[in-house]
């Protein structure tokens, strides 16, 4: 969504091919880690429950990419 609005390509790329891409093959491992999250925690902790768009809405139409 980032890429879309910059007006930059964004492509997969497969661990192998992220190694060559990435100056330090360290960055293709940070890069290429899926650290799944979930607020499930929080939501029962402190009896939340989130009203605001989700990250990728708002990144959708937000305004990070206004000139």
């Amino acid at each position: 969504m980032i890429a879309r609005g910059l007006g930059v390509p964004a492509v997969s790329l497969t661990p192998s091919e992220a190694a060559t891409h990435f100056v330090s093959p360290f960055m293709a491992v940070v890069y290429g880690f899926d650290g799944p999250v979930s607020s499930s925690l929080t939501r029962e902790a402190l009896g939340w429950s989130p009203v605001h768009p989700s990250l990728l809405d708002d990144l959708e139409h937000g305004d990070y990419l206004a000139a």
